[in-house]
Formats: structure tokens, sequence, C-alpha cells
């Protein structure tokens, strides 16, 4: 689109949602254990990329000219082709679902409300959780001039919890929302942030009764894979049950600790771990559910260069790597990527990193461009893959 001369920038959406059947509801369905079942298409995305464009709108309605939302990787199809857009953003936000170009789908991506259903043995089912604020977080473009980020998740949506937020939300989807009374029983989940690869994961599982008498209850805990589209079914990596009493008008905690023995030979690039809690009153059978998605962090690629960076001149970078795991990592390498730097690519092979050992390797190239150029790096091995690290260089004019 930029080749045609069309403005064009690359967007993120984190939780994106991934609305299936049209309904703007994004509904998980578990058992009475707290796994998740095998029925419902819906999911939530850990993040989406979509592109969008500046366009005029003449074959729409007056007022949708503007940015527009275009996803080059669709997740459905549309009049039996898989495309997505042109949808115009400022529809989106208004949820104007009336609009073709699928400014539905794109709304639900943003604002679908979601649902958590428990189903029993017998196959009763009861709604366990509502949150219309999870989906459509920190929407993000890349700021002009810089690489920091520009949060424009107002651009498609009203503040969540405002009441614009929700006459839009009804009005998209035709239906009033009644107000949900406050549960006697409620559920929350914390964890230690930030959380480091390798480390112990501590979780928190707060239980609070409202009520003015006390509840005996089955509580669960459960830790998954995830992937970052959906969570990965049956891979479990930990499961706790207890059984509590909680007093009146008070609080409980109980805590549960998640090692790397347990969750490393799970993780993949984008290190997710699922965590679930499901309380239930053993008398009353009244129930709470809540989910909590952690992201683990990898350890840092230190990157400097050394000396006068000049065109057509040798320059040295130092590229430093701790193993912060608490296993010895196996064929590491090293592949950095730089354009006007590096021709294609180059490999540096590390070898073996013991737990806790640093090691500190030198990359030498002739730049070929002048001006800010961006060097990559990227680390693998065979316990930990895709470890980024980057650095700026200004490429100066030959003396």
């Amino acid at each position: 689109l930029r080749c045609l001369g069309i403005p064009t920038r690359v967007v993120t959406n984190f939780e994106s949602a991934h609305d299936t059947n049209g309904n703007l509801i994004i509904e998980s369905e578990y058992d009475e254990e707290g796994m998740e079942l095998e029925r419902s298409e819906d999911s939530i995305w850990n993040f989406h990329v979509w592109v969008e464009s500046w366009m005029a709108r003449y074959d729409l309605r007056p007022g949708n000219d503007g940015w527009q939302a275009l996803d080059p990787t669709p997740q459905e199809k549309s009049e039996g082709v898989y495309c997505c857009g042109p949808a115009p953003v400022k529809a989106i936000k208004e949820g104007e679902t009336d609009l073709c170009y699928d400014v539905p789908f794109i709304f639900a991506e943003v604002n679908a409300d979601c649902e958590t259903w428990v189903y029993s043995e017998k196959g009763k089912k009861m709604k366990v959780d509502s949150d219309t604020r999870l989906v459509g977080q920190k929407i993000s473009t890349k700021c002009v001039g810089s690489d920091d980020r520009e949060d424009i998740t107002n651009n498609y949506k009203y503040p969540e919890g405002s009441e614009e937020e929700r006459r839009i939300f009804d009005l998209a989807n035709k239906r009033k929302v009644p107000p949900k009374p406050e549960k006697q029983l409620q559920l929350y989940l914390k964890t230690n942030d930030p959380i480091y690869n390798g480390t112990n994961v501590k979780v928190s599982v707060v239980i609070s009764n409202k009520d003015s008498v006390k509840r005996v209850c089955t509580l669960k805990i459960n830790a998954m894979k995830k992937n970052y589209s959906r969570s990965s079914r049956r891979k479990c990596i930990k499961k706790y049950q207890e059984a509590i009493t909680v007093t009146p008008n008070k609080d409980k905690t109980v805590e549960m600790d998640l090692s790397y023995k347990e969750y490393g030979k799970f993780l993949d690039k984008y290190n997710l771990i699922r965590l679930t809690a499901l309380v239930i009153d053993g008398e009353t059978n009244e129930s709470a559910f809540t989910i909590k998605d952690i992201s683990l962090i990898n350890p840092n690629i230190i990157m400097q260069v050394r000396g006068v960076t000049m065109l057509s001149q040798e320059v040295v970078t130092e590229i430093s790597f701790e193993n912060i795991l608490p296993v010895t990592l196996s064929n590491c390498v090293f592949t950095l990527e730089g354009a006007g730097l590096i021709d294609g690519q180059m490999e540096i092979r590390v070898g073996t990193l013991n737990p806790g050992e640093v090691i500190t390797k030198e990359a030498t190239f002739i730049p070929k461009k002048m001006g800010l150029k961006k060097l990559t790096v990227d680390f693998d091995s065979d316990n930990l893959k895709d470890v980024k690290g980057y650095i700026n260089i200004d490429i100066q004019a030959e003396e």
C-alpha cells in the first residue's frame, strides 16, 4: 500500500478476540475441575496485528474517511473469501455494524464481551463470570520518527467502563446488558511481577466472602500452556486443589508455586502460561472463576558498539548474554541481521552455557550505507529460543 502512495501503518491489538459466530461474545467453557473444554471455537489471542491505511470512502455514508483497518492475515472468510477490511476505524468505534467490509468482526476483535461457563458432569451449565473489559488492550502503532509506542485504543473504542462504551456495545449488538449484582463469592488471581523465565512463579488466589455466613468451599487452581492465539487444550502444567473455609466478610489467600522444572518443557517462543482458579461453595453450589495469562520475561541481550561507526570502515559490536535459567543451554547461537550493515545473516556460535554463566562475543562488519541503522540479534539454543535484542547505529560519512 505504501508503494502505491497510500499512507499505511502497522497496528497491534493485545487481548484480541476471535468471534467465530458473530454474537460479539467470546464464550469460554470449562469443566468442574477448571479445565477448558473443546466446545467453543471462540478465542482470545494474546495479540493480533493488522494495518491501517488512510483513505477517502466515497463508497460509504459520509463520516467514514480516514484510517481504514485491513487485515493481511484474516482469521475468517468474508463473503466466501479470506479477506478483512478496509473497515473504517470511525465506524468500528461507533459500533456501526450494519456497514460492510467486516466492521462487525473487527469491532468484536477490540470490544467483545467475555463470558465463562462451567459444565457439570450431568451437562448442566452455569455462567460463572462475565468480563466487559478484557478484550482490546493497548492498541498500538509505532510513533512517527522514533521506536516508541503510540497508544491508539481511543481511536477504536470509548474508555472501558464508560456509559458511552456500553451504549455503543448495545447499539452494535442490538441488545441490552443487564447490570450484574455483586457476587457474594469472589475470586482474584495475583502473581509476582515481573516474572523472569527460569524463576518460580508465585501464584496467589484471594477468595472473598462478601456474605454474613461462613463458606466451606473447594478451590481448584490450574496452570496450562497457552499459545498466543488460544490456550493449548489439555496441556496441563500443574493442578492444585484444596478444601478451604472462608469466614464471613473476610478474604482468604491460598498460594501455589510453579517452578521452572514444572513449566519449562511446555514453553514456546511466546512464553505464555494461562492460570485459572475455580472456587465452589459445597453447600450452595455458588461458584466464582477467574483467569490470568502471564508472559515470562526472557533474559536481556546487551549490545554495545565500540569506537567510531563510519561508512566502509570496520565496526565492532560487543554482544553479552547471561543464562538466567537453572539448566544448561546447548547449541547456543547468535544470529545478526541489519539492512545496510550486514549482507544476509551473520551467525556466531557459542556452544554451551551453564546456569548463571555470562558469554561475551564480538561481531565485526563493514557498513555499506549511511544513516541510522538497526542491528538486530536473535539468540537460540535447545531450551531457550527467539530471544531478541537490537541496537541503533548511526553510520557517518567517510572522512
